[in-house]
């Protein structure tokens, strides 16, 4: 942990630098993942509804005549 890594006796021994090295790589591997992870976690449901609402658009025009239809018979 970083309380741990960053303790007097750990700031002057060798071991000591080999954990902060360790804790601070685990740190940046941990940020890089989520970073590069961030993007598409936020682009997924966007792209879902722009591919829904795509295929609604492509079908409106059924749509319209359908519900006209539906109207004239009633």
């Amino acid at each position: 942990s970083l309380p741990l890594a960053l303790s007097p006796s750990c700031l002057f021994s060798a071991g000591g630098a080999h954990q902060r090295c360790h804790f601070t790589t685990d740190a940046f591997h941990t940020g890089s993942e989520l970073f590069a992870n961030q993007p598409r976690q936020d682009l997924d449901p966007l792209v879902d509804l722009l591919v829904l609402s795509q295929g609604h658009q492509a079908n409106i025009l059924d749509i319209i005549h359908l519900l006209k239809e539906a109207l004239t018979r009633v």
